[in-house]
């Protein structure tokens, strides 16, 4: 039990510190990867269920024109991939964007 209530306070001054320091697309790379690596540990390519472009923009604190960029953005590098249903994520590709 103490094990997961550090983890937890881990990951939540994990995810402060990057959303103060992070730029908005940044932030969404972010969490698209914890969201990705919830699923499959060892899977480069992920398919997370598909959030709308709102919640995602309340989740992290910003607008939802900021999410819509950032998914366009990330599309045309071919990070990931998504309809109305799943996004498809690669994570690998994805960490190496938003360390840049």
């Amino acid at each position: 039990m103490l094990r997961a209530t550090i983890k937890n306070e881990f990951d939540l001054w994990s995810r402060i510190i990057v959303f103060r320091e992070y730029e908005s697309y940044r932030k969404i790379g972010w969490m698209l990867i914890k969201m990705a690596s919830s699923t499959d540990h060892d899977v480069d390519t992920s398919i997370i269920k598909y959030f709308t472009h709102l919640s995602i923009a309340q989740y992290i604190g910003s607008s939802r024109q900021s999410i819509t960029s950032a998914l366009n953005y990330f599309r045309e590098l071919g990070v990931i991939e998504y309809n109305r249903k799943q996004i498809l994520i690669r994570k690998t590709a994805m960490q190496k964007l938003i360390e840049k």
